[in-house]
């Protein structure tokens, strides 16, 4: 019922990088994959971009959803 309504949506969404933030992301990605993912992060010392790529998609969190997809399909998310 959840997945029916945020499917074809654009879901914006803060504290990405936070432990139940990350959490929200990976079932967001994984149970809705037709929904669009709108992460707002501060940037960091190093920039947003990588702290999203450190926090985020190399998260322990990920390795399911990395198995069920593959690796290259999700390095193309």
């Amino acid at each position: 019922m959840i997945a029916e309504s945020l499917a074809r949506r654009r879901i914006a969404i803060t504290g990405s990088t936070g432990f139940l933030g990350t959490a929200l992301v990976e079932r967001l990605l994984r149970t809705v994959p037709d929904c669009e993912l709108v992460l707002i992060v501060r940037p960091g010392r190093r920039g947003a971009e990588r702290r999203v790529s450190r926090d985020i998609l190399h998260n322990d969190a990920f390795d399911r959803l990395r198995a069920e997809l593959g690796k290259d399909a999700f390095e193309e998310m």
